[in-house]
């Protein structure tokens, strides 16, 4: 049966709550989806206590980014211990430095004459991370821009004068905590932002796996990622990093719904046996 390993809900920058995501899942067929929501696991206990209900096979995840200005890469996490201390406190201090971000991206549009607050900007955010979808969302409801996509072309792209950049932090530090909080350690998107020419000098620091179906990936681009996994002994995972009705932002496709990509259950198996290996 399907399972779809990339899913992002309203604890990030998605626009469903857990819940609502596990039990479109379930309509959709699926036996296991994970939630990995960007630099927050506050919808997982959520999502959790609803899939034991409905009866679906639930991955606890996440997303974290290694960000600078040489690299862009998003790290996924699987079956991660989300009532880590470390990990808690770790994550706290990621969102300390979200919230400094947009308001550091806020000032800049305020000073160019756009009449936008940060409390408006904070409003959409449902859980503790914060980030430009929640900026584009405010800009589109107080009708700066028409559209999602829009309020990102013209001004929340890396090249716009009023981006600001992340904070800095290395691959090796989000796969070192990663591993501490126990989870599987996967690079997401790996055609994005060059991040597929970072693979083997992961593998090498502790990478585990790598997502080989994506939306918008065709077979050359799949078949050369699964060489890639083979000559690394890397799990090939895969989902839709759906986040709602909304283009993403960042590749230019348009996930319909959960569950379009999938991969076997058995990856999921093989994803729960290595994170009992790093729990002994």
């Amino acid at each position: 049966m399907p399972a779809d390993l990339h899913i992002h809900s309203n604890a990030s920058d998605g626009i469903l709550s857990p819940s609502e995501i596990v039990k479109i899942a379930k309509k959709r067929g699926l036996s296991a989806i994970s939630i990995t929501d960007h630099d927050s696991v506050e919808g997982l206990d959520e999502a959790i206590a609803i899939s034991k209900k409905i009866g679906l096979n639930f991955v606890p995840g996440i997303e974290l980014s290694a960000e600078s200005e040489e690299w862009d890469l998003h790290i996924l996490g699987y079956f991660i211990d989300h009532h880590s201390e470390e990990l808690k406190k770790y994550l706290k201090n990621l969102q300390k430095r979200r919230k400094i971000r947009a308001k550091k991206i806020v000032n800049k549009l305020k000073k160019a004459g756009i009449n936008i607050e940060y409390e408006q900007v904070a409003i959409q955010s449902h859980g503790e991370s914060i980030g430009r979808p929640h900026l584009a969302r405010t800009m589109v409801k107080l009708g700066i821009v028409n559209s999602f996509q829009e309020a990102f072309n013209l001004y929340l792209r890396k090249e716009k004068p009023y981006y600001v950049k992340k904070y800095v932090i290395t691959p090796q530090e989000i796969i070192k905590i990663l591993i501490k909080a126990k989870a599987i350690p996967v690079l997401a998107h790996p055609f994005s932002d060059n991040s597929i020419d970072f693979i083997p000098s992961l593998a090498k620091i502790g990478l585990m796996g790598i997502e080989v179906y994506y939306p918008g990936y065709n077979k050359f681009k799949i078949n050369e990622l699964i060489r890639i996994a083979d000559r690394y002994e890397l799990i090939k995972t895969g989902g839709t990093d759906f986040h709602g009705s909304e283009t993403k932002i960042n590749y230019k496709i348009n996930v319909k719904n959960i569950g379009d990509i999938t991969v076997d259950d058995n990856v999921v198996e093989i994803l729960a046996e290595k994170a009992k290996q790093l729990r002994k």
